[in-house]
């Protein structure tokens, strides 16, 4: 059986010490890796595909904040309380 080709354009850079970051409407959340198009978050709520987040990410100067929508959410196995991951394509308009 042949892998699964990558779908996305550039590759995601791990992040190991997990930053967190804001979400409008929702608590803080950690950035598990990012990439120029999109990043994969941990979070304690579900979130439904194709529902808008803003993430506002934590830079030396306040926040860069991007609009973007959710691609994916599956829930951490395992995890006490409940943990989600999500992977979010920036949206560029």
């Amino acid at each position: 059986m042949s892998p699964t080709p990558e779908r996305r354009r550039d590759a995601r850079i791990p992040l190991p010490h997990r930053p967190g970051a804001l979400t409008r409407g929702r608590a803080v959340v950690r950035v598990l890796d990012l990439s120029p198009d999109g990043a994969r978050i941990e979070h304690t709520d579900r979130l439904l595909p194709g529902a808008e987040v803003m993430l506002a990410l934590p830079v030396s100067a306040g926040f860069l904040t991007r609009l973007s929508k959710v691609v994916w959410c599956t829930q951490v196995q395992g995890r006490v309380p409940l943990q989600f991951q999500s992977g979010i394509c920036f949206t560029h308009t």
